[in-house]
């Protein structure tokens, strides 16, 4: 008896009605996935020793089908991704300190956490489109982060306030926003990017982090000349204050709490 792959079993449940439930006069029946042909190959077949030459080559041919599926989902993620989620969570090792390990696991765990809390995704594996994200952990206020997606046809904004504190429990979603960008909106961002210099910028200062209260400015970018990420400890001044001040600007927000 061949068992049917873990991919196979998620096509079943993508395709399957509820019981009770009818197709919708509408809509034309879905194509029947290639991983639910290869089973059904495998299983309506006659034992070996009863086959005729045609069943045997179906055999082979569910059996193949079901291979390629099988392995499916190690081609649907990048090997930097793969290579990056077990591992980091969100952030790759060692891009908040190379030299000091548990110095940079701190931070990745922190940062992950309030992430996960926000229903947010890691940005590094995404080739299709332009992103900027600014996580905002403020010690004692509400944790934000601000993603601003561009990609060929559309260009979208997605912001999430919590209810919980930037250097304790993330807590709750307490508002969030999901919006269009205007062409002049992306065209402005794309203009703070290019003045701030942030793909030049240091990736880290370490000796401003040695402050125990404060807020984490982390900016990610991903494009098409890679994935960079930066962070900062209350930045007075500066690129990546100027660009986080610009995100914080297009959720509409009247009121953010204090800046620091």
């Amino acid at each position: 008896m061949v068992r049917r792959t873990d991919r196979c079993a998620e096509c079943d449940q993508q395709y399957r009605l509820q019981p009770g439930s009818q197709q919708p006069a509408h809509h034309s029946p879905k194509p029947k996935p290639i991983c639910d042909t290869g089973a059904s190959l495998m299983t309506s077949q006659k034992p070996l020793f009863g086959m005729t030459k045609r069943s045997r080559l179906m055999l082979l041919l569910g059996g193949a089908l079901l291979a390629a599926c099988a392995h499916s989902d190690k081609l649907g993620k990048t090997p930097e991704c793969a290579a990056l989620l077990p591992t980091s969570g969100y952030y790759p090792v060692g891009a908040f300190d190379p030299s000091d390990g548990r110095a940079d696991q701190f931070d990745r765990e922190w940062f992950s956490a309030h992430l996960t809390a926000m229903g947010e995704s890691p940005i590094t594996c995404n080739n299709a489109a332009t992103e900027y994200r600014f996580l905002w952990l403020r010690t004692f206020h509400h944790p934000v982060v601000i993603r601003a997606t561009i990609a060929d046809r559309q260009a979208t904004l997605h912001a999430v306030e919590l209810d919980g504190k930037g250097g304790y429990e993330p807590g709750q979603v307490l508002r969030q926003v999901k919006r269009s960008l205007s062409i002049t909106e992306v065209q402005t961002l794309e203009q703070v990017v290019a003045n701030s210099n942030l793909r030049q910028t240091p990736s880290v200062e370490r000796a401003a982090m040695l402050r125990t209260d404060g807020a984490r400015w982390v900016l990610e970018i991903r494009d098409r000349t890679g994935y960079r990420v930066l962070n900062r400890q209350s930045p007075a001044s500066g690129a990546i204050r100027d660009f986080g001040m610009h995100l914080l600007s297009l959720t509409g927000w009247s009121s953010i709490g204090p800046v620091y």
